[in-house]
């Protein structure tokens, strides 16, 4: 899909202007897990680069982070190790999304966002919720998504290996020593 420099600009803009809406948001909330920065990428990428692999299914721009917000908001109030609360999460993000059938990336970080930042407020998941709403509606809006071909292929072994990996990483650090993984 060739895509003219004004289109490419303007979508730029739009982006740029939902980034602002989402801080501006925060600080008039007062709420800093209204931030995400999954959504500036996911901005970036469909609206702007137009990425196939996010695109072609645009239900599942809202869906797939949304799932995973929620995956990692309910982990997170959890009363167990930080180094738990990790795996576990890694573990559920990558079962609901090879049940739904995406890699959609930012969803992995969607997911892992509320145990980075300690999210406890309902703001968190609302606003991932809204945001991607409207990443998705913008993607239908234009029709960027028409023409692709719908069908995905999820190698569920590579999500397999990814979450080895990242069990094998984070034993690694914790048996390092560091302690604000045991928290």
């Amino acid at each position: 899909m060739i895509v003219s420099k004004k289109e490419t600009v303007l979508s730029y803009i739009v982006a740029f202007v939902l980034v602002l809406l989402m801080v501006a948001s925060a600080v008039w909330l007062d709420d800093r897990e209204v931030i995400l920065p999954e959504i500036a990428a996911m901005a970036v990428g469909m609206w702007v680069y137009r990425e196939p692999g996010w695109i072609k299914q645009p239900f599942k721009i809202f869906i797939a982070p949304s799932l995973t917000a929620v995956i990692g908001f309910a982990v997170n109030q959890l009363n167990m190790a930080y180094v738990g609360k990790v795996i576990l999460t890694l573990v559920l993000i990558m079962f609901v999304l090879s049940l739904i059938r995406t890699s959609l990336a930012p969803s992995i970080a969607t997911g892992l966002l509320p145990l980075v930042i300690n999210a406890t407020e309902w703001t968190f998941i609302l606003s991932v919720v809204v945001l991607t709403l409207v990443l998705m509606l913008g993607v239908l809006a234009v029709g960027i998504h028409k023409g692709l071909e719908q069908k995905v292929q999820v190698n569920i072994k590579y999500m397999i290996i990814y979450v080895l990996l990242n069990i094998i990483w984070i034993s690694l650090v914790w048996i390092a020593g560091y302690p604000q993984l045991a928290v």
